[in-house]
């Protein structure tokens, strides 16, 4: 295990590929701020000032909790920097960020092989050592960092080399799959859908959902369809409409780093030659982001107000749908979009289909 940990020390003491090639012309003052911190974090990074490195990272991730202008280099140097400090954990959020970088993929595969979740509880007088061994440089780091974490709070959680420890009285061993105690016993394994299990995957809802707050907006084209249904007067059957509509979705969003809450009123207009209806779709949806598209899935109110030719009739529903949409990233910000949904409105059941475009910010 020596050996792997002074391998990849090597792989990844390499010096990052710039960043600077093929700059935009026109750039917005956040993005060139971006730019700016890229460029001190590289220069840190040569110098082998990675601490103040960090603190570059953390403002570049502040300023763009997306990854809309940080690359896999940044994540990459991001990562270096953590590594160092011994946050082994943290190392394993910032690769996980990269999307194409064959470098992040082997480290990143490396760390989860040869490193394990971990929670430990503080124990009074009592320091963290590994039970046997020698240790490289990052190992070193990685148990230093957890002793520092338990003086100064009441629970480590986070991840350590594989190997033997002893902390206080306890001894114990740790392994990809999570800490064993010295009777045998599994105190947490990586594939556990616990809390504390969240939290050492680094996947708890606040990394998920950070809090960043954006607006939006989209438009589709759909066929709509609505059912047959009554005329609760009389019990009138009013026949199936299938018509050409338009919608418009301004919206408000609770923005993450992979996912989005956002609530939207959206506005949908048919208008047909015997049939027309106006349809208003106030919903709460959420989304999940991958490098060049998003995934979501919600639910709308639906209030209507139908018009009928046929039997000179006005009718006012009621109803709920749920949705689930996709969208490909064009240019930044702007998506390619696919919409399903399908519900009740009234006594009608309903659906559309549509393509449109979606601006987020």
């Amino acid at each position: 295990m020596i050996i792997l940990w002074t391998l990849i020390a090597s792989l990844f003491a390499e010096p990052l590929p710039s960043s600077n090639a093929g700059s935009p012309k026109r750039m917005s003052a956040d993005q060139a701020e971006i730019t700016r911190l890229r460029e001190k974090m590289n220069q840190y990074q040569q110098s082998g000032a990675l601490e103040y490195s960090e603190k570059m990272y953390l403002q570049m991730v502040e300023l763009d909790p997306r990854s809309k202008w940080m690359k896999d280099s940044d994540h990459l140097a991001g990562a270096m920097a953590s590594n160092a400090k011994g946050d082994l954990l943290e190392t394993l959020k910032r690769l996980e960020r990269c999307t194409e970088s064959e470098r992040a993929l082997q480290w990143r595969s490396f760390l989860l092989e040869e490193t394990g979740p971990v929670r430990i509880e503080k124990s009074a007088n009592a320091e963290l050592n590994i039970m046997m061994g020698l240790m490289n440089p990052d190992q070193i780091a990685a148990i230093a960092y957890a002793n520092e974490q338990l003086q100064q709070g009441k629970v480590f959680q986070g991840r350590l080399p594989n190997g033997a420890y002893q902390y206080g009285s306890q001894q114990f061993l740790v392994s990809a799959m999570g800490l064993t105690t010295a009777n045998g016993a599994t105190l947490q394994q990586s594939n556990t859908p616990d809390a504390s299990s969240n939290a050492v995957s680094g996947q708890s809802f606040l990394d998920i959902v950070d809090g960043e707050i954006g607006v939006g907006i989209s438009s589709d084209v759909s066929i709509w369809h609505l059912s047959e249904g009554i005329i609760l007067e009389n019990q009138q059957t009013l026949s199936p409409k299938t018509q050409v509509s338009f919608g418009i979705r301004p919206q408000l969003r609770l923005n993450g780093s992979v996912a989005s809450v956002r609530g939207e009123v959206g506005l949908r207009q048919i208008a047909g030659r015997t049939f027309r209806a106006r349809v208003w779709e106030p919903g709460l949806h959420l989304e999940y982001y991958w490098p060049k598209m998003f995934v979501a899935l919600g639910s709308n109110l639906t209030v209507g107000r139908l018009e009928f030719d046929e039997a000179e009739y006005i009718k006012r529903s009621l109803g709920y749908s749920f949705v689930t949409s996709t969208g490909y990233k064009l240019i930044d910000n702007m998506y390619l979009t696919g919409r399903l949904e399908g519900g009740v409105l009234g006594s009608h059941n309903m659906w559309a289909l549509g393509l449109g475009v979606a601006y987020h910010l």
